[in-house]
């Protein structure tokens, strides 16, 4: 019989790893042109990604948004006759989802995170 020699397992091996968990903000706006930049430049620094739905605003809102850089997706809907304001606010009514591990729902127009 051969006896084969291992080394010792060493006790003072930790494997440690960090873990920051990734946020993600879903806001829903209209003809929001004043407020957008100031709410994405006060909430950029802090989240992953930003989708914003839109109720196809009639002045800046989407080229603001989009200009914001990669961070921020636009989605265009309309508000549902039927349902308007409350059916926009349906997750399963926009197709895209966040692809990140948690998210932060924001119901009401844009406005300036403190």
């Amino acid at each position: 019989m051969t006896r084969i020699q291992t080394p010792p397992i060493s006790t003072s091996t930790v494997v440690e790893r960090t873990y920051r968990p990734t946020i993600g903000v879903v806001v829903i706006s209209k003809n929001e042109e004043r407020e957008m930049p100031s709410f994405l430049a006060h909430l950029l620094p802090w989240v992953d990604e930003i989708i914003i739905v839109d109720d196809t605003s009639t002045d800046g809102t989407q080229a603001l948004a989009r200009a914001a850089g990669a961070k921020v997706r636009v989605i265009e809907q309309a508000l549902h006759p039927t349902y308007g304001f409350a059916g926009q606010r349906q997750p399963g009514h926009w197709p895209p989802r966040l692809p990140t591990g948690c998210c932060i729902w924001i119901w009401t127009n844009v406005y300036r995170p403190t």
